[in-house]
């Protein structure tokens, strides 16, 4: 016993077996936004280090309002795949990726595409089909003149047979 009480009393740790996965993702990256004055999205991203970030933002010359952190600690590759996510989102509802995000695919802002089996891809819906009914822009007044001109030539004959 006394052992085990000098063991603890000198620091000493026992070391563990190393397992089948020896490093372990850190929890640590958080997603963030910028927005503007009027609570605009102006970019999406991730950090570790949020107050840094802003300050290399400010140096760049982005110009927002305020950053705000929209998640919890999570790891790099969980962070990846919602910043990508995010971004895809926002290009479905507004058509254009946010102001300070200029990739196209808002996925790949590095250079370095992650491996095939990452998990860092995004599963999108695709967008809903607009109803094209065969009519639009000249063609449609075309047709309604058309129409017009079809129920003036009725109307006429049916005159013309009752006169």
């Amino acid at each position: 016993m006394w052992v085990f009480t000098y063991a603890l009393r000198s620091g000493f740790r026992h070391r563990r077996r190393p397992t089948r996965y020896t490093r372990r993702p850190t929890w640590n990256v958080v997603g963030y936004t910028l927005r503007c004055q009027r609570n605009r999205v102006l970019y999406f991203g991730i950090t570790n280090n949020p107050r840094a970030r802003e300050a290399e933002h400010r140096l760049d010359g982005k110009r927002f309002d305020h950053l705000n952190v929209e998640t919890r600690p999570m790891s790099r590759d969980y962070a990846e795949a919602w910043e990508a996510r995010r971004i895809a989102n926002y290009r479905d509802y507004v058509g254009r990726n946010p102001h300070y995000n200029r990739t196209a695919d808002g996925q790949y802002h590095d250079g370095r595409r992650p491996s095939r089996g990452s998990g860092a891809g995004t599963r999108r819906t695709p967008r809903p089909q607009q109803r094209d009914y065969g009519v639009s822009g000249i063609r449609w007044f075309v047709v309604l003149l058309v129409l017009l001109v079809g129920l003036i030539l009725v109307f006429e004959r049916v005159s013309g047979l009752a006169g």
